[in-house]
């Protein structure tokens, strides 16, 4: 046992210091979302603000990211809403828009031993609560909408691509809380109209380069996240 262990020991480090890392010939892009169509939202005033009260175990991307989670956010409510309506406000607030990092160890007992066979775990959430008030200031519906996706991606992979790969997750992830967004505006709320729920999914501008990993892996620049969407109503 003592043997095979240090054989593959022997074999992954050999693997690792030859392996060719890939960058990425492009800059990964800002994500403005200036080409979106404005959605019409039945008010006469939406107030975007933020209130958020970041954890302890959160990985903060403000200086590690292109487009921080909290600014791609902002960017898309402000561009993707726009108040066409005589009466009301709406106050959309974002509570959380993070990113946790948790490594997680190889399950093969004999991998375990090496630090670059293990894989990295980042959990992306995002909180909007949504309220609709009166003109007189007076609250009228209020409910609130949770977005989750998780990505792994192995703990040698080349910066380019761990970079890239993070901020495409993150566009997946406003791509489907855009559809989540209209679905709750026209049916909780009544703000929007039902057609705009069928609007053309948002594109996912991020290319994600193809990686040699230390262990000799090839991973290319597919969808391999999980991400769900729920309402949870206050």
């Amino acid at each position: 046992m003592i043997q095979t262990f240090f054989a593959v020991t022997a074999m992954i480090l050999l693997v690792g210091c030859t392996s060719s890392p890939v960058y990425n010939a492009e800059p990964l892009p800002q994500l403005t979302y200036d080409h979106l169509k404005p959605i019409s939202v039945n008010t006469a005033q939406i107030n975007i603000q933020r209130d958020i009260h970041p954890g302890a175990k959160v990985w903060n991307l403000t200086d590690e990211m292109a487009t921080p989670p909290v600014m791609a956010v902002q960017r898309y409510l402000q561009k993707r809403f726009q108040a066409t309506g005589r009466d009301g406000v709406l106050n959309m607030t974002l509570k959380k828009a993070d990113i946790q990092l948790d490594r997680i160890p190889h399950e093969n007992r004999l991998l375990a031993f090496i630090p670059f066979a293990d894989r990295d775990d980042y959990t992306m959430e995002i909180i909007v609560d949504l309220e609709s008030l009166y003109n007189s200031g007076q609250p009228d519906r209020k409910t609130s909408v949770r977005f989750i996706r998780k990505v792994s991606i192995p703990q040698d992979a080349t910066l380019a691509y761990r970079e890239a790969k993070v901020q495409r997750t993150l566009e997946e992830m406003i791509r489907d809380m855009d559809n989540g967004m209209l679905s709750t505006l026209a049916g909780e709320l009544g703000l929007v109209h039902r057609d705009a729920v069928n609007t053309t999914p948002i594109d996912v501008k991020t290319d994600v380069p193809a990686v040699q990993t230390g262990l000799g892996e090839i991973f290319k620049g597919k969808n391999d996240a999980h991400s769900s969407s729920q309402p949870l109503n206050q």
